[in-house]
């Protein structure tokens, strides 16, 4: 495992996979705030200062937080449009509205004028008396929402790419949120299936394998960039069955390729099969995917690829 090498990418250099200089959160965290600020900041002066005390002691942290939560790749408003509050459920509306600001929020200036207006509207709705206590029960779903993400991104991570390089564990990583967004989805379990899935949870007292969650945690959060150019799929050649051995069930539809590191009896260089899907088409006969390479991670471990257009993946 050497899950903490250094690596450099587009002229930055990193270690231990977070950005030097970026702190959680990054612009969107700074938007997120900047658009409540100005929600209460417009209203009428006897408004604004009733407001200002709802979202006083930590209420404006927890709906900034919210907010992150439903327009990053974890947040269960981003899901399902709603949350619970106070043991009932916060309306479907409130949810949506939040999450619409959000987007408006790291948007255009129109757009972030349109934010600070939604925002302000749904705190209208909501009024002072229950402001803060939806703003912190939404907070503390968007926590828990965040460290499920984090634990099944780590699980996939370790089963896809347990002892390869950090980068090329970054790279995996990167593809299972590259289909979240495409697939409109917050939760990493939604598209789990596309992935190992295996349910045995990683020992994280090992050393390798807590840096393997450090690593998933830096993807969620937004502090390593993905090296992956939006990759959406992958296959590890030197994991696919060889020549003259059994296929069993898996796809070998693309037939033999010789790829470089793959090697055999004697660490001989082999043949491996290929997958079908890197080589189908469209209905246009266009390619449905292409491949991307991420330099600093072999393709006997890994070739990753990018489905065409920007709706869902299987």
């Amino acid at each position: 495992m050497r899950g903490n090498d250094h690596w450099q990418y587009q002229g930055r250099q990193y270690h231990g996979w977070f950005r030097h200089g970026t702190g959680p959160g990054g612009r969107g965290e700074d938007a997120m705030t900047a658009a409540l600020d100005g929600a209460i900041g417009a209203m009428p002066a006897a408004e604004r200062r009733r407001y200002e005390a709802a979202l006083a002691d930590g209420a404006r942290e927890d709906l900034a937080v919210a907010m992150r939560a439903s327009v990053g790749p974890h947040g269960t408003m981003a899901r399902d449009g709603q949350g619970s509050a106070g043991g009932g459920t916060v309306s479907s509306g409130i949810g949506a509205e939040l999450r619409a600001a959000a987007l408006n929020a790291v948007g255009t200036p129109a757009q972030r004028v349109a934010a600070s207006s939604g925002i302000a509207d749904m705190a209208r709705k909501l009024g002072t008396g229950n402001l803060r206590r939806v703003a912190a029960q939404l907070a503390r779903d968007a926590v828990t929402e965040r460290e499920r993400n984090i634990k099944d991104l780590t699980r996939i991570i370790y089963h896809e790419a347990g002892g390869e390089s950090g980068l090329a564990q970054v790279a995996v990583g990167w593809v299972v949120v590259n289909r979240t967004r495409r697939n409109r989805t917050a939760a990493v379990e939604d598209v789990a299936a596309g992935f190992a899935r295996s349910r045995i949870e990683p020992d994280l007292s090992k050393k390798e394998n807590d840096v393997v969650r450090t690593i998933a945690t830096a993807i969620l959060d937004g502090l390593v960039p993905d090296p992956t150019n939006g990759a959406t799929q992958f296959y590890t050649p030197r994991r696919m069955p060889k020549e003259g051995q059994p296929v069993g069930k898996s796809d070998v539809r693309g037939g033999l390729e010789s790829v470089s590191g793959v090697l055999g009896a004697q660490d001989r260089p082999v043949r491996n099969y290929r997958p079908g899907w890197p080589d189908s088409r469209l209905p246009s006969g266009k390619p449905a995917f292409t491949e991307v390479a991420v330099p600093g991670v072999p393709v006997a471990s890994f070739r990753f690829f990018r489905a065409a257009g920007d709706g869902h993946v299987r």
